[in-house]
C-alpha cells in the first residue's frame, strides 16, 4: 500500500497550490477578511485540512496546545487581541488580566528575555521555556478561548501545518494527540501526509510586523495590566 494518501488529499493539495501565491501577497492579518488577509488564508487552509483528514485530533473544543507551550505573538497580532479584550465587559477583561498576573507575574524576567530574543530573530533556549507556565491566560473557565475570533496565527494553524525547523521537517501538532493520530493513519496504510507548510506563513507574518516587537502573549497582557493601573 506504499504511496497511499487520504481520500480527500487531492482537494487539500489543490487548496495548497491555490493559496501558495496568495500568502506572500497578503497585506494584513485579521483585518480585511478576504484573500488579502493572512488569517483568512490560514482559516481556508485549515478547513481544507479538516476535509482531508476527518479524524484529525485538532477539532473544535480541543485545547491541549493551549496548555503546553508559550507561543510567540507579533505586535501585529497583539493589536487584534487587544481590540478583542477591549470589546469584553470590563469585569471579564479584568479577570483575564488578574489570571495572567497570577500565572505569569513571577516569570516576567523570563518572558522579557524571550521577547528580546524573538524580536532579534534568535531562538529561545529551553532553559527559559522549561520553568515558565504553559497554560494560555486567554482560556476561560469553560476551557474555551475568550478571544477566539482574534486569536494569533499560530493558534489558527497549530495542528494543521508542517514546518521545517532546524532543517528537519515535522508536523506542528501536540504531543498528546498527534502521535496516536499518525499511528492510526499508518495502521490504515496511509504513508503520505500532504500538509500546508508553516514557514511561508511565518515569514509573511514577520514581514507584515515590520520589525515591531514579538513577545509571549502573557507578557503583552502583563504590560497591558501595567498600562491600565491607576497612576
Amino acid at each position: 500500500m506504499s504511496g497511499m494518501q487520504p481520500a480527500n488529499a487531492a482537494l487539500l493539495q489543490a487548496t495548497i497550490r491555490q493559496t501558495a501565491p496568495a500568502i506572500p501577497q497578503a497585506d494584513n492579518a485579521g483585518v480585511s477578511g478576504d484573500p488579502r488577509d493572512l488569517f483568512y488564508l490560514l482559516d481556508y487552509l485549515t478547513f481544507a485540512v479538516d476535509r482531508a483528514y476527518p479524524e484529525i485530533p485538532c477539532t473544535k473544543g480541543c485545547n491541549h496546545c493551549c496548555h503546553n507551550q508559550v507561543f510567540r505573538v507579533t505586535a501585529l497580532e497583539w493589536a487584534n487581541v487587544r481590540g478583542a479584550l477591549f470589546a469584553m465587559r470590563p469585569d471579564e477583561r479584568q479577570e483575564t488580566l488578574e489570571r495572567t498576573e497570577a500565572l505569569f507575574g513571577a516569570y516576567r524576567s523570563e518572558l522579557t528575555t524571550m521577547a528580546e530574543l524573538w524580536t532579534r530573530g534568535e531562538r529561545v533556549p529551553e532553559s527559559l521555556h522549561e520553568p515558565t507556565p504553559k497554560t494560555c491566560p486567554m482560556l476561560g473557565g469553560d476551557g474555551r478561548c475568550t478571544v477566539y475570533e482574534a486569536r494569533p496565527a499560530i493558534c489558527r494553524g497549530y495542528g494543521y501545518f508542517s514546518a521545517t525547523i532546524d532543517d528537519v521537517p515535522r508536523l506542528l501538532i501536540c504531543k498528546q494527540e498527534g502521535p496516536g493520530w499518525i499511528h492510526h493513519l499508518e495502521d490504515t496504510g496511509i504513508d503520505q501526509l500532504p500538509m500546508p507548510n508553516w514557514n511561508p506563513v511565518q515569514r509573511r507574518l514577520e514581514t507584515l510586523n515590520e520589525g515591531q516587537p514579538i513577545k509571549p502573549l502573557p507578557l503583552w497582557l502583563l504590560e497591558l495590566a501595567d498600562e491600565l493601573k491607576p497612576a
